[in-house]
């Protein structure tokens, strides 16, 4: 008796998400942070340009590869997170630039102030005041610093969670459009 050999062949292929998201991401020249959508804006365009097959088929057959709706839910969250971090850190350092500018700009100045200061009592109280206007702006500095400190290693946290849970996964575009109603206003006012 002949062995029968059966070959397994996937009806439906499942691209998966880092796959769509690395040709958008080669299409546009960019990382899906720095498109104009984010993480989240790659992560849905990846179901709508899906192939045709992944638009249902016969029945929806979650596979290992493939998110159910609550893992979906979790992954837009995410990416809307990963997104929204990003920009706050882009802030921070913007605002850090802003401060060391303006202390590199006083040092000098207050140095002359200083040896000013030692004969000229105008220019004394001018210094005083330009040396606690500096001290304000190291504080804040510092402060920001630690901010932005704290918001690096969050979305370094969630992108490896994204990375792990979402990144490489497909996703049927019924299950995106069911969520809808269950999404925050705020990510539903950045899907398209």
């Amino acid at each position: 008796m002949q062995k029968r050999r059966f070959a397994v062949r996937r009806r439906y292929p499942r691209p998966s998400v880092i796959a769509m998201v690395a040709l958008l991401c080669l299409s546009a020249g960019e990382s899906p942070a720095e498109q104009p959508d984010g993480v989240l804006g790659a992560l849905v365009s990846a179901a709508s340009n899906a192939p045709e097959p992944m638009h249902e088929g016969i029945a929806k057959t979650y596979r290992a590869s493939t998110l159910r709706p609550d893992g979906l839910k979790a992954c837009i969250l995410l990416a809307h997170g990963i997104d929204r971090t990003l920009a706050e850190t882009e802030g921070t350092r913007a605002a850090l630039r802003r401060l060391d500018d303006r202390i590199a700009e006083a040092g000098p100045r207050l140095n002359a102030l200083a040896a000013a200061g030692l004969t000229d009592k105008a220019k004394r109280a001018e210094y005083e005041a330009g040396l606690t206007e500096y001290n304000g702006h190291v504080e804040e500095r510092a402060s920001i610093a630690a901010d932005h400190n704290r918001r690096v290693r969050e979305y370094g946290e969630m992108a490896a969670r994204f990375e792990t849970n979402c990144n490489g996964r497909a996703f049927f575009p019924s299950d995106l459009a069911a969520l809808r109603a269950e999404l925050p206003a705020e990510v539903l006012a950045r899907l398209k």
